[in-house]
């Protein structure tokens, strides 16, 4: 969940994560905006991971007030290094009228002898891919970044904008960010993100650099609960100027999933319900099946596409000639209560 978990969010959940082999996993993030009474849907992130617990594939919903349902947005695929650190996020955007994916962005991701992140490169796609973006991280012995560079392809040159330092209370524990941006070639304060740590939750405090006060001024608040390693959820709030309060606007909601590496499963553990490969490009199996219970496939549209009565533990699928995007696996019992419905990615 890239949209997310950007480098800050990776210095503030990765310290103290636990190394058992059974790891939590985010499966899905719902963004949510406050109108001045309620919660109103935004945005609606589901994850899949593959039997290593990498996450393989993402899909963006947007929330369609008018109509009440998600409505198909964006789609990433991951690819990962032998080393298991990601490689590259290939962006797609769902064009409606078209009724199919282009592409969008394409990041890679390098990294040093140690493993450490030491450049981010985005590509924009037009009729082919063209540079955009670049960041260099010049990284702590730890591997923590101390200092970034975003540069800018002017179409023939990487051009300097911004440059962030980052502070940390303790190792691993991110202080303070300042950012930079170059003005008239020299490097000028332009805001700072810091983050405070309690019992319970994390608060992180955006602040802008105001050349007519000499001061920093509050813009962006954002409070995570709780603070680490996986945060249940997060809420944004804007500095208002006027009555010198933070109004909340916005929050996300995560879910989370055990997940053990296929590599260290007990060879003899009963599986309970589940779909894989997932994403799939074609054939899949459903396995935690009981004698009696019905597999029902449905398209992004509602349509059933598959109905077929269990005879075994596992049953096996083929939606090949199929097109790529999002499926809907529903298990019934013989008195037509729902087992379980998850969501599956037919890919190319």
């Amino acid at each position: 969940m890239r949209i997310y978990y950007s480098i800050i969010a990776a210095v503030l959940f990765t310290a103290g994560v636990p190394t058992n082999l059974q790891a939590q996993v985010v499966v899905s993030a719902l963004y949510q905006n406050w109108n001045g009474s309620h919660w109103e849907n935004s945005t609606y992130i589901t994850d899949f991971n593959n039997s290593s617990c990498e996450e393989v594939y993402s899909l963006v919903e947007k929330w369609d007030s008018l109509a009440s349902i998600w409505d198909t947005s964006q789609q990433d695929y991951y690819s990962y290094y032998g080393s298991g650190k990601l490689n590259q996020d290939s962006v797609q955007l769902w064009n409606t009228p078209a009724t199919g994916w282009n592409n969008n962005s394409l990041l890679t991701y390098s990294y040093d002898g140690s493993n450490y992140l030491i450049n981010e490169t985005i590509k924009t796609w037009t009729s082919s891919w063209q540079n955009s973006t670049q960041t260099d991280y010049v990284n702590n012995a730890d591997g923590t970044p101390h200092t970034s560079y975003l540069l800018h392809w002017s179409g023939s040159v990487w051009d300097s904008l911004e440059m962030q330092k980052y502070i940390y209370n303790t190792p691993g524990q991110l202080d303070t960010e300042l950012v930079y941006n170059r003005i008239s070639g020299v490097w000028q304060n332009t805001g700072r993100n810091y983050y405070i740590y309690t019992s319970g939750h994390a608060t992180g405090v955006t602040q802008t650099w105001s050349g007519t006060t000499n001061s920093w001024q509050n813009a962006v608040l954002q409070n995570w609960f709780p603070d680490m390693p996986l945060p249940d959820s997060a809420k944004n709030a804007n500095w208002n100027t006027t009555a010198s309060v933070w109004d909340t606007v916005s929050r996300i909601v995560f879910t989370y999933a055990a997940c053990t590496p296929a590599a260290v499963k007990q060879i003899n553990a009963v599986d309970p319900l589940a779909i894989y490969p997932n994403p799939t490009t074609g054939h899949f199996t459903v396995t935690g099946l009981t004698q009696g219970q019905s597999v029902e496939i449905y398209n992004y549209t509602g349509q059933r596409i598959e109905h077929r009565m269990a005879d075994n533990h596992a049953m096996d699928f083929n939606i090949a000639s199929y097109a790529s995007g999002m499926y809907l696996v529903r298990v019934q019992n013989p008195d037509g209560s729902i087992v379980a419905q998850n969501k599956m990615v037919k890919i190319q």
